[in-house]
């Protein structure tokens, strides 16, 4: 923040002032992460910052700088516009810009992005994945960890909502005898027989030449996924969109291959 500050010319006193920070969210930010979970983190910035030149080619290149960082890729109309990995560790990396010359330095993302929504009423605050507000044509309001209390619905569509609402059905059938001693946990947490659900599949190939894109791409890809898997309900109706990656080995140059259960 300093160093855009000086770039654009500002007076020392407020140079000196002036910071950004980054606030964590979601099962992290709550304590509920295991050791397999990724990190939901945003990255909030200043007034005279850019998404442009300071998200995506300054912090870019002192992410590069730290051993530590590794796979950062950028998608600019993405919602998650950066993911990287911290030693190893994936981290989603979202950007929200408040108008203030020095972000306070909260404890928690609620009072943050509190202050969002009251400096910038007109920010559309669907860029920050935990931060979306429930509209009243929303299929599925879901509460989010927060207070006030706010309510995420973007990635819902009629697929993923019955998708949501089959498991919940599901896991309450197979947990019916929970309380039993001989109650067996293996089938709770077992693998979803994805391949000998369905018959049919939409397969989408994405491949490049060079290796070092494809990264990118695939960040770009899933940024579509959505609006895919509604033209799909329109023309075929309930899809199931699976997001493990697969790679055909069968192919001569770097690829990712996605199925989609129909």
């Amino acid at each position: 923040a300093k160093k855009a500050a000086w770039q654009c010319g500002l007076p020392k006193q407020e140079i000196v002032a002036t910071c950004a920070t980054i606030l964590t969210y979601g099962s992290y930010g709550l304590g509920a992460h295991c050791s397999e979970s990724d990190i939901d983190a945003l990255c909030v910035g200043s007034s005279f910052t850019t998404m442009a030149k300071d998200y995506f080619i300054v912090l870019r290149n002192m992410l590069k700088s730290r051993p530590e960082v590794s796979e950062i890729h950028c998608v600019k109309d993405a919602k998650v516009a950066m993911r990287l990995k911290f030693d190893g560790i994936t981290v989603d990396l979202p950007y929200a810009q408040l108008r203030v010359l020095s972000v306070p330095l909260v404890e928690t993302l609620c009072l943050t992005l509190c202050l969002v929504k009251k400096k910038i009423p007109s920010l559309n605050l669907a860029t920050v994945r935990c931060a979306k507000i429930f509209w009243t044509r929303s299929l599925m309001p879901i509460r989010l960890p927060c207070s006030p209390h706010e309510y995420g619905h973007s990635n819902i569509t009629r697929s993923t909502f019955y998708k949501i609402r089959a498991e919940f059905l599901r896991e309450h059938n197979m947990t019916r005898d929970i309380l039993r001693p001989d109650f067996d946990w293996h089938s709770v947490f077992e693998t979803f027989p994805y391949l000998k659900k369905y018959a049919r599949f939409v397969k989408i190939y994405l491949s490049t030449s060079d290796k070092s894109e494809l990264g990118d791409w695939i960040g770009w890809l899933r940024s579509r996924f959505r609006c895919l898997l509604v033209k799909l309900e329109e023309v075929q109706g309930l899809c199931d969109p699976n997001p493990t990656e697969y790679v055909d080995t069968e192919a001569g140059e770097p690829n990712v291959v996605f199925y989609w259960g129909l």
